[in-house]
């Protein structure tokens, strides 16, 4: 049977499915409306029929009003039992082989001119001989759309299904077609006025108990058989057994009373399958792969069918009344459908990729743009032609947007769309420009897959693949990034599928080629900056030493010196990337120690130096920041003793300079742009400037200015 379903593709399989659905609900609508009909509402006043509205369209319209009581037809009394919904309601053989002896005899005397007996006076009447569309009720509708979405959904995990010897989908899917058959023939004979054609009654009947009782074996079997076997005993033979076995004895009146057939049937047989739902629980202990499918369908479909068996044959069963009636109960088994549904998409159950929902979503609409046709011919008494062009009408302006605004919500976004949109998000709010290409690639996939695990692997893959059925994902390398291992999505909440895939390749491709353009960036600037040191060397450079040498004036001379001593440093910045802590330290002590000579003042130098880099662009402002403040001592603080620490603590290297002097106050604007200048400068690199100050008129060991400057590892 596999083997045979695969042949036939997803598609072919589809159009079956909806051209069967459809056959099924116009059948269910010819039936419905190939009736004999009065145009009266009934009710029940106890044992009595009671006529509680009348319909425009009904031949008694002006002969009589309502409420009345209707005794007879054709001189056969009518009792609130001919008014069942639900013929399995009746407790007994009995009286449940009577109720339809009495509906044939009554559809007979409706088919001729018939004398119908209300509130004791006899009106004689023709019945139409079909009944109006506009005249079914809402029950009706709701049983056919509920039939039709679990059809849907059946038909859609059917075609889809990949697994080559995966049994579990076919069962699920023959569990729906069972419960949509079920629900369609309930719409026909629950929705009746007061009849059916003579022996269709029975036999829908009849269909609707084989259908429920398939439903349950089914049910049983799917937990049976999935997440995995439980065992290797054959349990579709044995379920197709004991349908057989338990219609047949429905059929052939074995037991007398339609609880012990009927109801305590049903609600055995639901506590089996919890029973068979447990132990494929404990059967999956030790794989949350499966456990985690396993789980959301075992309380989608637990929770809808045991609201059903709960609010329907439970009370029935002990209380001989339903909470919610039957009719009404198919709501719940649809739910249990639709929380299949979502877990297809959030848990690839049945190894079913995502998008079978959006067939199932233009399948639906399919059925509803009909549905909208009918309702306009038949309504509103358009004719063909009307009714076509006010459909197209209808679904151009507010269908087809509407349709549109729902598929966006409830389906994924493209790769394009989705890959553009979260990116826009991910660098306006969480990646950082000044980061590694591996650090930007990192955050990226914490944020779109939200994993609970991340670790780097040694060996490289090309393209991103599955592993462990889902639960992980390896993402693709490049350039120097290793390929990384992510781990239960979403925080565990759902396995990685296709789509997921896709994502992390096309994002692998982007984060590529951003890493090209950085290092073509870094490239150029480099061979700028070369050569910008050569243009300063070769021209700038000359020309001050030719300034020096031929300068009569010895302050010139020494000025020149200078410009040239610190254009050599710009030009040593330009031709290096980076510096150590070490040669910063060394450059800076000497040119402090040089200046505290010049000042008579005392220097007291410590550092606690080891590996740390500095770029050049960052040393420049480092160096710029410390003279400035080693200048502003030397001018104002009148100091005798300037002390520097350098030290790395914690990854940091942390420059602490302080002196002995009047101080100053840190809660007054300083005159001119100093102090300003020089916390700018740190900003600019991303560190830290912490000042301190203790004021006084004399020099001291408590009074002076402590600056701290801290500047990260990597800088």
């Amino acid at each position: 049977m596999l083997n045979a379903l695969k042949r036939i593709s997803p598609i072919n399989l589809i159009a079956l499915g909806a051209i069967l659905l459809t056959i099924l609900v116009w059948l269910a609508l010819l039936i419905s409306l190939n009736v004999p009909w009065l145009g009266l509402s009934l009710g029940a006043d106890g044992d009595r029929v009671t006529i509680t509205d009348i319909a425009p369209q009904s031949p008694l319209l002006g002969t009589i009003t309502a409420p009345a009581a209707l005794q007879q037809i054709n001189g056969m009394t009518l009792i609130a039992e001919d008014l069942l919904q639900e013929p399995d309601e009746i407790s007994t053989v009995t009286d449940y082989l009577a109720f339809f002896t009495r509906n044939a005899d009554l559809y007979h005397s409706l088919q001729l001119t018939s004398t119908l007996n209300i509130d004791n006076q006899a009106y004689i009447v023709k019945p139409l001989a079909q009944r109006p569309l506009s005249s079914l009720p809402l029950v009706f509708w709701y049983q056919i759309v509920c039939g039709v979405f679990i059809g849907i959904i059946s038909v859609a995990v059917l075609a889809f299904n990949r697994g080559k010897d995966n049994i579990a989908p076919v069962i699920y899917s023959c569990a729906g077609f069972a419960i949509t058959i079920a629900v369609l023939c309930s719409a026909v004979y629950s929705s009746r006025e007061l009849v059916i054609a003579d022996g269709i009654f029975y036999f829908l009947n009849r269909l609707n108990l084989l259908a429920g009782i398939s439903f349950c074996g089914f049910g049983t079997a799917l937990f049976w058989y999935f997440p995995k076997p439980l065992s290797s005993f054959p349990m579709i033979k044995a379920t197709v057994a004991a349908i057989i076995i338990f219609y047949s004895m429905n059929l052939l009146a074995i037991i007398e009373s339609l609880d012990i057939s009927i109801r305590a049937l049903f609600v055995s047989w639901f506590a089996i399958c919890m029973l068979v739902s447990l132990l494929q629980w404990l059967h999956s202990k030790n794989n949350p792969i499966d456990r985690a499918g396993f789980k959301w369908v075992m309380f989608s479909w637990l929770a809808g069918t045991g609201a059903f068996i709960a609010l329907v044959y439970v009370p029935m069963l002990f209380f001989k009344e339903a909470v919610v009636h039957q009719t009404w109960g198919f709501g719940a088994l649809s739910l249990a459908y639709a929380g299949v549904s979502i877990g297809i998409i959030r848990y690839q159950l049945f190894n079913i990729d995502r998008w079978v929902s959006l067939v199932c979503f233009w399948v639906f609409c399919g059925f509803s743009l009909i549905l909208i046709d009918l309702l306009l011919i038949y309504l509103l008494d358009f004719d063909g032609v009307n009714s076509l062009l006010i459909s197209l009408l209808l679904v151009s302006f507010i269908y087809f947007p509407l349709r549109q605004k729902l598929l966006e919500k409830i389906m994924p976004l493209s790769e394009q769309r989705q890959f553009l949109a979260t990116f826009q998000q991910l660098f306006n709010h969480k990646i950082s420009p000044a980061s590694s290409t591996r650090e930007q690639w990192l955050t990226a996939m914490n944020a779109l897959f939200q994993p609970q695990q991340v670790t780097a692997t040694n060996t490289t893959v090309e393209q991103a693949r599955f592993e462990q059925h889902g639960l992980k994902m390896r993402l693709p390398g490049f350039n120097d990034i290793p390929s990384y291992t992510l781990a239960y999505a979403n925080n565990g909440r759902r396995l990685f599928n296709h789509h997921d895939a896709q994502l992390a390749n096309t994002s692998a491709l982007f984060f590529q080629h951003l890493a090209l353009s950085k290092q073509a960036f870094q490239e150029g600037m480099v061979t700028e900056r070369q050569r910008l040191a050569r243009d300063l060397h070769d021209d700038i450079g000359a020309k001050l030493l030719s300034l020096i040498y031929n300068s009569s004036d010895e302050k010139s001379a020494d000025s020149a010196r200078a410009v040239l001593h610190e254009l050599r440093s710009v030009i040593q910045g330009l031709q290096t990337d980076t510096i150590s802590s070490e040669q910063f330290a060394a450059q800076l002590s000497t040119e402090t120690s040089q200046r505290c000579n010049e000042a008579d003042i005392k220097l007291s130098w410590q550092q606690q130096l080891s590996d740390f880099d500095i770029s050049s662009r960052y040393w420049r402002n480092l160096r710029t920041a410390c003279r400035e403040i080693i200048s502003n001592m030397l001018k104002h603080s009148h100091c005798t003793v300037i002390t520097v620490d350098l030290k790395i603590s914690q990854q940091q290297l942390v420059i602490n300079l302080s002196d002995n002097g009047i101080g100053f106050d840190t809660e007054q604007p300083a005159k001119g742009n100093g102090l300003y200048n020089i916390a700018q400068r740190i900003d600019e690199i991303n560190g830290q400037l912490t000042v301190q100050s203790t004021t006084a008129t004399v020099v001291s060991e408590h009074s002076g200015s402590h600056f701290s400057i801290t500047l990260n590892q990597g800088v």
